[in-house]
């Protein structure tokens, strides 16, 4: 949910219009872009670095699954699974709890 907000400016709380610059992941481009925040309120697609914003929102297959790509849910979130959420078949649940296919398994999208 955190990276499909809509980036949010929030509030003043320091006075003076003093705006720190954070960073938002875009949905629809796929990168984290930098926004003014004011430094109260918003939401949650807020970063205090682009890394922290990429590392969050855009887990790479390296670091996922090894090279392959990571199941995403409808929203193009990557999906988690835990015990007891398993992953739909031809994906197995990694240790870092996300469902990457099982080697040999190809998924076809009609």
């Amino acid at each position: 949910i955190t990276c499909n907000e809509m980036p949010s400016a929030g509030t003043n709380c320091f006075g003076r219009g003093i705006a720190l610059q954070r960073y938002y992941f875009d949905q629809k481009l796929q990168k984290c872009r930098s926004f003014e925040y004011f430094g109260c309120s918003g939401n949650s697609n807020n970063f205090r670095s682009k890394t922290d914003c990429e590392n969050f929102c855009l887990a790479n297959a390296d670091k996922v699954c090894d090279g392959s790509s990571p199941l995403k849910d409808p929203s193009g979130q990557l999906q988690k699974c835990t015990s007891s959420m398993a992953c739909p078949s031809g994906y197995n649940c990694n240790a870092k709890q996300y469902c990457c296919p099982i080697s040999g398994h190809f998924s076809v999208i009609i």
